[in-house]
């Protein structure tokens, strides 16, 4: 027999015999659609056990580019036996994204920093009763357009999560200056702040912001039309390491208000970033 000649053994060797946790979870399995995944998870019963092992091994999930595809039966067996979520993106997942299910995630990944509702608008703030009870190092938190988000669910959020640094609330318009005043008061360590569109917001809640935020980098005020330019000497006067401001249509706060801020500062105010160069500074015509 020639040396190192393949046997029979050989040839019925098969990839689900590379080592699943070292190999197939963290080199090949990554690189398939969930689509590919549920595909795979049919061939045989060992390709399935190899799909929910890996489902089971996860530590981020993404399902934001199928939410139009994925049903609650499928999001349900991706997530029976998860425990290891650090990241989780459920935006714009209407179909699976139930209480129910959410509660049962969020308990059993207290390790999950950074979480996505964007446009979930089945849910209420029962779920954000458990992620901040739950999540205590929750540092990200995307809200945008969750309409069904109250006062008491922002709130609920700020007294637990301490260690938030971004959190997006855009077109959350039953958010009052009250929620706001007591998040930033709860969570000093924000970075990006985000409310656009959400109208109720005034002076007062930028006062709060900028006293209580000194590490604000982000600050997104667009369409807040209650707001004034009473707002910008705050901003002006505390947000020492703010870098981007959009103010697009807030129509009490000028284009030469707003070229008082430094010129470190990006401000969106229109189509464009506001240039500095077109229009004199305030200060340069006193």
């Amino acid at each position: 027999m020639v040396a190192n000649q393949p046997t029979s053994a050989n040839f019925e060797k098969t990839f689900l015999d590379l080592p699943w946790q070292d190999v197939l979870w963290k080199q090949v399995l990554p690189y398939l659609s969930i689509k590919d995944l549920f595909s795979l998870r049919l061939v045989n019963s060992h390709c399935k056990r190899l799909a929910e092992g890996y489902f089971s091994s996860l530590k981020q999930l993404d399902i934001s580019t199928v939410s139009d595809q994925i049903t609650l039966t499928a999001f349900n067996i991706i997530i029976e036996n998860t425990q290891n979520l650090t990241s989780l993106n459920l935006k714009n997942c209407t179909q699976c994204a139930c209480e129910d299910t959410l509660v049962y995630l969020i308990e059993r990944n207290p390790r999950l920093s950074k979480v996505s509702f964007k446009n979930c608008n089945a849910l209420s703030d029962c779920v954000l009763l458990t992620l901040s009870t739950t999540c205590l190092h929750l540092t990200h938190l995307n809200l945008s357009h969750c309409t069904w988000l109250h006062n008491v669910g922002l709130v609920t959020i700020a007294f637990k999560c301490h260690s938030l640094k971004y959190l997006n609330i855009n077109s959350c318009f039953n958010i009052t200056d009250e929620s706001i005043r007591i998040l930033v008061f709860n969570c000093h360590k924000l970075t990006t702040l985000k409310f656009s569109g959400v109208y109720n917001i005034t002076d007062y809640s930028i006062e709060m912001v900028s006293k209580a935020c000194p590490e604000l980098v982000h600050l997104d005020i667009q369409g807040c039309y209650r707001l004034t330019e009473a707002c910008v000497k705050f901003i002006m006067t505390y947000c020492k390491s703010l870098q981007v401001l959009k103010a697009k249509n807030c129509q009490h706060i000028s284009e030469r208000c707003l070229l008082g801020l430094d010129e470190s500062i990006s401000v969106d105010v229109l189509h464009e970033t506001l240039s500095r160069k077109k229009i004199p500074r305030i200060t340069d015509q006193i």
